[in-house]
């Protein structure tokens, strides 16, 4: 797999500023692959984090290089879940994702780990 950073960058904008935005970039990109007819879909995402608060700590301290670990899956299509490792230096992002089963998701969610070692990713 190829490892790129990028930046990413989040702005806050008002409804005007979306409504208009999403009107021009209609006629240069697709829709999300993820979306309904309606051009809208449902993020679940569970993020981990260790019992000191350590990523969200990070993350308020403006530490440079910090990871987080997050399992992710778009509506209710359990057949298609990510677990996902997003690593942050300075203004840099990487993530690296794995995809996971209906079953791993739910023994990881539940502590268990054995089967980790095994999985190709």
């Amino acid at each position: 797999m190829s490892e790129t950073y990028r930046h990413e960058l989040k702005y806050t904008i008002d409804m005007g500023t979306y409504l208009s935005l999403r009107q021009r970039l209609r006629t240069v990109m697709k829709t999300d692959s993820h979306a309904g007819a309606d051009g809208r879909y449902i993020v679940h995402s569970i993020y981990f984090d260790n019992a000191d608060d350590k990523a969200l700590r990070e993350k308020i301290n403006g530490v440079a290089r910090r990871e987080k670990w997050r399992i992710r899956w778009y509506n209710d299509d359990l057949d298609h879940i990510m677990l996902e490792k997003k690593i942050r230096q300075d203004a840099l992002c990487l993530k690296l994702s794995a995809p996971l089963t209906e079953g791993q998701c739910r023994a990881l969610a539940a502590g268990k780990t054995g089967w980790m070692a095994e999985h190709p990713s």
